[in-house]
């Protein structure tokens, strides 16, 4: 005596394809994966672009220190607040025109040398040294030849405000992201 009739279970299942049901439940899983995973990711993606550009504005003013420091000359950092840029200017001689006649006079200027621009999401919010705060318009950070600077911060944030700040150190010419 047969209990279950395993010939009619074995040729009943032997189909080929899915039913319905089991593509419904397959779409269902996917849809809640993908409407959970993909929100985390664009807040991932916004930070690592903030993050990113924190260390790029960190790695540039400690090249503008290094530079003022090993070629003996003072270095500008110029950072705009409303153009999202930081330039760096090196003060340079400028080879001296002869007229005929007259004496050869040297002249120096501060040449840009590299800029470094913010696109959305990043912005540059505000600059500040000491008490003076700048929200607009723009900010300079002077490397010395000594080894120095003037010091100050950066303050860098996205669209929904979260933050990095990147802060010069006066002795140093270090910069430290906090």
């Amino acid at each position: 005596m047969r209990i279950f009739p395993v010939g009619r279970i074995l040729e009943r299942n032997n189909h080929n394809g899915f039913t319905l049901l089991e593509l419904i439940v397959v779409l269902v899983i996917v849809g809640l994966i993908f409407g959970l995973a993909v929100p985390n990711l664009f807040k991932s993606i916004a930070s690592v672009e903030l993050k990113t550009a924190a260390r790029k504005t960190a790695a540039i003013l400690r090249q503008s220190g290094r530079d003022a420091y090993f070629k003996k000359i003072p270095v500008k950092a110029a950072i705009d607040v409303d153009a999202d840029t930081i330039t760096i200017l090196h003060w340079e001689e400028q080879e001296p025109s002869s007229d005929q006649g007259e004496k050869p006079e040297h002249t120096a200027a501060w040449v840009e040398k590299s800029r470094i621009r913010f696109v959305r999401p990043v912005d540059i919010a505000q600059c500040s040294l000491r008490d003076e705060v700048v929200v607009e318009g723009s900010f300079e950070i002077l490397f010395s030849p000594l080894g120095h600077c003037t010091g100050g911060s950066i303050k860098l944030w996205d669209l929904k405000k979260r933050e990095h700040t990147v802060k010069m150190d006066l002795f140093s010419s270090g910069a430290k992201i906090l």
